[in-house]
């Protein structure tokens, strides 16, 4: 899910949403609200800020929590 979450190129993004059935707004508001990421992002908690907002969220939190994605 986190791959679809960072996917920024077109191609990546349609391959992953075709392969999890879903689109990256659905993976960050599923890790929103029904993971452990909702207490590292609780201004979003609830279907608060727009889509992109939540999205930016949930990836500055996970950076801030992890490694990027692909750095070994």
């Amino acid at each position: 899910m986190w791959l679809l979450i960072f996917a920024d190129d077109p191609a990546d993004r349609g391959r992953l949403e075709a392969e999890l059935e879903g689109t990256p707004a659905e993976a960050v508001d599923e890790m929103i609200e029904q993971s452990c990421w909702t207490q590292d992002v609780p201004d979003f908690v609830g279907g608060k800020g727009t889509a992109q907002q939540r999205l930016i969220g949930l990836r500055a939190a996970y950076l801030a929590n992890n490694r990027p994605l692909g750095n070994g």
